[in-house]
Parts: C-alpha cells; structure tokens; sequence
C-alpha cells in the first residue's frame, strides 16, 4: 500500500534526442526493476520484462507487437 502505479516508456521523437514522448504502458504496475530481451527468440525485437513490487513480486511479460 502507499506505492504508486504506472508504467511508461519513453520515445525519442527527434533523432538528436533532444525531444521525447511519454506514453504509458500499463497504468497497474508498480516496477522495481526492468530488462529488455529478445524473449520468444525471434531475433527482430525486444520484449520488456519488469517485476511488480506489489504482493507476491509477479513478473509481467510485454511482448514488443510492432513490425
């Protein structure tokens, strides 16, 4: 109880990166740490995978869905 909730994820919207976008990825999680990875091994994108500090410490999985 107490700990806030929401994830996001942060997008370069100019390539010098002096600009970014903040948009939200799951507004029920309260991450204590995330790691990227290529999960289903596919050798195309990463997947985020983060831990919920909340009751039993769940993993969540965030397949990357884009091309």
């Amino acid at each position: 109880s107490g700990t806030r909730t929401g994830l996001f994820f942060y997008r370069a919207t100019k390539a010098t990166g002096e600009k970014w976008q903040r948009m939200l990825m799951d507004n029920d999680m309260s991450a204590q740490g995330c790691v990227t990875a290529d999960i289903r091994g596919n050798q195309r994108n990463n997947d985020i995978i983060c831990i919920d500090v909340r009751g039993t410490n769940s993993l969540k999985w965030y397949e990357y869905q884009g091309k």
